[in-house]
């Protein structure tokens, strides 16, 4: 007996496929037009379909590449954008009791609070998204991210370990381990984390550049001083 596939499975597959794209071309590349494009290409499949909850999930995309788009480029109206888009994905969200892409949704938008400097707001949004979905990486970076921008490293920790342990090759949580070795200058950690950026990422130079300055900094008979980072922060591709 031949069974025919469910519908909405091939749908979320073609969905998904576009998400994937739009997620590497805005977290890594910082493409925010082709980010824009594949996330508008998986929004038209959705709403052909009546497929809500990727809906929800896609507006809660095009929401954070506005408000990538706000922080990065210095351009506020992007900002009034993602807010919009944001209302509009957490109401489908509620809509068809997708609490997993709430989470997500939310968790993205307490990073606009964030930028725009409203910490009260920040905290009470990421708190809800971690409860929503404690089980998404996502999550779990931009959690840490908060707690980053805080000088909350010790709790940040936690948060970075277990986004990566639910999705070993997430970019930004990578990196984030990383800047936290870094900045404490933890090098054994740093290697092999910078290791595992190469692993999933191996055409990442900065990743590679970083590696080189570390090795060369752990040699016997390198300077005392330490060169990578000097103790600063070294600037994320990510959030």
């Amino acid at each position: 007996m031949l069974l025919e596939p469910n519908p909405i499975v091939r749908i979320r597959e073609q969905v998904n496929a576009q998400v994937d794209i739009g997620d590497k071309k805005l977290l890594i590349y910082r493409d925010y037009r082709l980010a824009e494009a594949a996330y508008q290409k998986a929004l038209g499949i959705a709403t052909a379909n009546k497929d809500q909850r990727s809906e929800a999930m896609l507006w809660g995309r095009l929401a954070n590449a506005r408000r990538l788009m706000a922080k990065e480029l210095s351009r506020p109206e992007h900002a009034k954008i993602a807010y919009a888009n944001f209302v509009k994905a957490q109401e489908l969200a509620k809509e068809v009791g997708a609490k997993d892409v709430e989470g997500r949704i939310l968790s993205d938008w307490s990073l606009l609070y964030s930028d725009n400097g409203q910490p009260n707001e920040a905290n009470r949004t990421i708190n809800t998204a971690l409860q929503l979905a404690p089980q998404d990486a996502q999550v779990n970076v931009n959690y840490a991210v908060h707690q980053y921008r805080n000088n909350q490293f010790s709790g940040m920790q936690k948060y970075i370990e277990k986004a990566l342990f639910l999705e070993p090759s997430n970019w930004q949580g990578l990196w984030y381990q990383f800047k936290l070795q870094e900045k404490f200058l933890d090098y054994p950690r740093a290697v092999k984390t910078l290791k595992e950026i190469i692993r999933f990422y191996p055409w990442s130079t900065l990743a590679t550049k970083k590696l080189a300055e570390i090795e060369e900094t752990m040699k016997p008979n390198a300077s005392l001083t330490p060169k990578p980072g000097s103790g600063t922060a070294t600037p994320l591709p990510g959030n």
